[in-house]
């Protein structure tokens, strides 16, 4: 279902996307950072691209920071872990990211917690 829409460039859908986007609706910035990325018609595609990446990183470290507010140190480290066991297992990031997590689980004295 995403990656139909992912691929769709046509300008209707991407001027309803930039209007999403622009209202700070998180998916709708990934979405056109993605659009633009997709379709690289130009180097201002590029940068488009790029500009709303950074745009909605910001969004996802902001709500990320109060999740973590929210949560204990125990549950903390088992999403850590269920997210590292994930990574590796679709070997979505380097080795070395996923150990860090592994390591500061170790250090904290809990082991590895089961993915569920």
């Amino acid at each position: 279902m995403f990656s139909h829409f992912l691929k769709m460039t046509d300008p209707s859908t991407l001027a309803e996307c930039q209007q999403a986007a622009e209202q700070g609706v998180l998916i709708a910035q990934l979405a056109l950072a993605q659009m633009f990325w997709n379709r690289k018609a130009s180097p201002k595609d590029i940068m488009q691209a790029y500009k709303w990446y950074l745009i909605a990183s910001g969004q996802v470290l902001q709500t990320s920071k109060a999740v973590t507010q929210a949560m204990t140190m125990e549950q903390l480290l088992h999403a850590e872990q269920m997210a590292a066991d994930w990574m590796r297992k679709t070997r979505k990031i380097p080795a070395a990211s996923v150990g860090e997590v592994t390591d500061r689980l170790k250090r904290m004295g809990t082991g590895t917690a089961d993915s569920n």
